[in-house]
């Protein structure tokens, strides 16, 4: 099955469940949340970049600034990540930081200008960054178990790709987190391909593929919080310290919770 999302949207949200599969699917955003365009030529002296934009991605200049616009959104560009023609992949040396002043030059064309720092090379291709909200990720998973992805395509999404917080037992087998050759695509997820936040059992990758995804490919991790203050004997105030560390639940009735220095994040204690 094909899913092509007009708009942003999740995928698919699996909580509170158990013994479910995804299989033999693919996802892809009509009008993608990243963008990207061709350098077409350099001049190194004049600091100038001449970049071709397709279709799929509508755009206009204003004050200097280059926006990307689509269903829900009208975005302007914060950075941009050089990525190679023959590759595919982003550069290994000067990848992202490409930005300046934006001029349009006819449809479908562009010129960016940067007053200093690096710049790329001709006929590589720049991808555009122009959310920076990761509002849709691809499918997310929340305090269920026995999960399983089996042989799906997530071509483009505007967060990760999955993300999977307080789960137990997942395996991705055959899942293809990666950019849209039959589209000319560079990128993918706008974030991580996958996320794992506090899960706990199983969680098995095999024959997978990520690549064009703007940040981490897998990213494992428990998630931390800060005593703020000591209400009374029995009773802590906490603050979650990343910004996008939102819908969590710290923990439930019969939990043990471990206690660590934050300089040395060694325990401590245990209750």
């Amino acid at each position: 099955s094909e899913f092509i999302v007009h708009g942003q949207m999740v995928f698919g949200l699996i909580e509170n469940a158990s013994n479910i599969t995804i299989r033999n699917a693919t996802f892809d955003y009509n009008t993608p949340v990243l963008a990207q365009g061709k350098i077409v030529k350099v001049d190194e002296k004049a600091r100038t970049i001449l970049l071709d934009i397709p279709r799929e991605s509508p755009y206009f200049v204003r004050d200097g600034n280059l926006y990307f616009t689509g269903p829900e959104f009208v975005n302007r560009v914060w950075t941009a990540g050089q990525f190679g023609a023959k590759t595919g992949n982003c550069a290994y040396i000067n990848c992202w930081g490409c930005n300046g002043k934006y001029e349009a030059v006819s449809p479908g064309r562009v010129k960016l200008t940067r007053a200093k720092g690096w710049l790329p090379k001709e006929g590589n291709y720049l991808v555009f960054r122009h959310q920076s909200a990761r509002s849709h990720p691809g499918f997310f998973l929340h305090e269920s178990k026995d999960i399983v992805f089996q042989n799906v395509n997530i071509y483009q999404c505007a967060a990760m790709g999955i993300i999977a917080q307080l789960t137990k037992n997942i395996t991705l087998d055959g899942v293809k987190i990666i950019p849209n050759a039959a589209k000319g695509r560079l990128f993918s997820a706008s974030a991580d391909a996958t996320h794992f936040s506090g899960v706990k059992g199983l969680l098995k990758i095999e024959n997978c593929e990520f690549a064009g995804q703007t940040d981490d490919a897998m990213n494992v991790h428990s998630t931390y919080t800060r005593i703020e203050k000591s209400v009374d004997a029995k009773t802590i105030l906490v603050r979650f310290m990343h910004g996008q560390a939102k819908g969590l639940n710290l923990a439930r009735k019969g939990d043990v919770m471990q206690f660590v220095h934050h300089t040395t994040m060694q325990p401590f204690a245990t209750r």
